[in-house]
């Protein structure tokens, strides 16, 4: 006998619309775990980037109760702070300013060095080595790393415009930290400066201060003016952050005290 097989040559060996439906479901989900995964990261930063803030503030103020001066600032470091030896040694001025202002460019012999060594040697603040072995700033080493990206610089600022600030109108003073990428060899800020974007700076803002580039506690600093390179829309005080922008446009200048 012989047996006939039926073949449907119609017969459609694609994917179905269910199928194919339950695929773009699992790709949107996939998709949207990254997205979510990724603003989790940028929340992170941001958070540990303000305690980080918060906690130099914090520690300022408890080297001060404890010795009487500010770290960096001190005449006789090496015989009142414990093992304070190389770049924790060299002594300030005593004038109660850590100078220069945040966004010189740094060298070693700095109070603006200093500070950071002084405060690791008395195991106040980590993220430096008290006695380090770099002969130029290195962050990680002679100044703290900040987590949004960059290094951090401290310094007074005796009030008015700040080099490459994104205001047109001047700032208090006080002392500031600023988030940098050169610690070195460059001093204006400039784009090549530039540690985040302008959407982490407009966070650190918000989450500090008013969210504002050009008025505040924070500042934005960088260029404003619309455009690609640009860390806010304008130099007034109702001109945002240029978040449109993805590349590293942006510091902030952040007073602590």
């Amino acid at each position: 006998m012989t047996e006939f097989i039926n073949i449907d040559r119609n017969k459609d060996d694609g994917f179905t619309l269910v199928e194919l439906a339950i695929v773009m479901i699992i790709i949107g989900l996939l998709i949207g775990g990254v997205l979510k995964g990724q603003e989790l990261i940028a929340n992170a930063e941001v958070t540990a980037s303000v305690s980080q803030v918060k906690a130099t503030e914090s520690a300022m103020s408890t080297f001060q109760d404890a010795y009487a001066n500010l770290p960096g600032d001190m005449t006789n470091p090496a015989a009142r702070i414990p093992n304070c030896t190389g770049e924790c040694a060299r002594v300030g001025n005593a004038n109660g300013l850590i100078e220069p202002l945040p966004g010189a460019a740094q060298t070693l012999a700095m109070e603006a060095q200093t500070f950071w060594s002084q405060l690791a040697a008395a195991d106040i603040l980590g993220g430096v080595i008290a006695d380090s072995p770099a002969v130029v700033p290195t962050p990680g080493q002679t100044h703290p790393e900040f987590p949004s990206g960059g290094a951090l610089r401290v310094g007074y600022h005796v009030g008015g415009v700040i080099t490459g600030q994104t205001a047109a109108a001047g700032q208090s003073a006080g002392h500031y930290v600023n988030s940098t990428l050169a610690l070195a060899n460059i001093a204006t800020n400039t784009q090549a400066d530039s540690a985040l974007s302008p959407g982490q700076a407009s966070r650190i803002d918000s989450k500090i201060d008013d969210g504002q580039p050009n008025t505040g506690s924070v500042l934005g600093n960088g260029q404003a003016a619309a455009g690609t390179t640009s860390c806010a829309l304008g130099t007034g005080v109702t001109d945002v952050y240029n978040t449109a922008q993805t590349s590293l446009n942006c510091n902030t200048y952040i007073r602590i005290r």
